[in-house]
């Protein structure tokens, strides 16, 4: 299966979140310009997070090829096909950099079910679930 690696991620609130423009001009950034953050920003900055072994990470210098290996297809490719071994690494790396909401938004796409997401006619996106 293919995933959207420029998915905008929303907030709470289903607003685009932003982060600083890597692409403007000089006087642009000056200005503060921004652009929305896309799911490929979340997953390549969780992918080169360091190592920090009071926090439990410690990864062998294979790991770490593995993830800048993985980080750059992400960063090429628009639309990307994830193995599930790959899902589950992206997804560890981003619960170890990032705050619950950014856990959600990745798994959303990229496991939809693990968040409860269930597509119950196929013909559209589905909505979220919450089980009571």
């Amino acid at each position: 299966m293919k995933y959207d690696m420029t998915t905008v991620v929303l907030n709470l609130y289903a607003k685009p979140m932003e982060t600083a423009d890597e692409t403007a001009s000089d006087a642009e950034k000056k200005e503060g310009k921004t652009r929305d953050l896309l799911l490929r920003d979340v997953i390549v900055e969780a992918l080169m997070a360091p190592d920090n072994a009071d926090r439990g990470r410690t990864l062998k210098g294979s790991e770490k090829l593995q993830r800048y290996a993985l980080g750059q297809r992400v960063m090429k490719e628009d639309s990307l096909a994830l193995t599930a071994e790959e899902i589950t690494t992206i997804s560890a790396d981003v619960a170890y950099a990032y705050p619950p909401i950014f856990c959600g938004r990745v798994a959303e796409v990229l496991d939809p079910a693990s968040v409860g997401i269930v597509d119950e006619d196929a013909s559209d996106t589905p909505d979220l679930k919450v089980e009571e």
